[in-house]
């Protein structure tokens, strides 16, 4: 909290700030209106999985990539998929 009252006393990064809600006693709360710029939409990540689904390697070393992406299972990728990812 104490980062984020932080970035507010600077204008920085106005995603993160906190806001007051009333309706909670005047708590402070993160504001989930603004969605943040590094976050993709789902047609966002549709037509990203649809590009590396679509990838073609010569070595085919790329070729169940697309599969982990598309069901956001990340932690299945190889070190290599990661550079490639890159």
């Amino acid at each position: 909290m104490k980062v984020r009252r932080d970035l507010q006393c600077k204008s920085m990064k106005q995603h993160l700030w906190l806001a007051i809600n009333l309706q909670r006693g005047g708590k402070m709360v993160k504001l989930a209106t603004l969605a943040t710029p590094y976050v993709l939409r789902p047609s966002e990540f549709d037509t990203f999985a649809t590009t590396i689904e679509n990838l073609q390697t010569p070595s085919k070393h790329v070729s169940t990539m697309g599969k982990y992406i598309r069901k956001k299972n990340f932690g299945s990728l190889k070190s290599h998929d990661y550079h490639v990812l890159m």
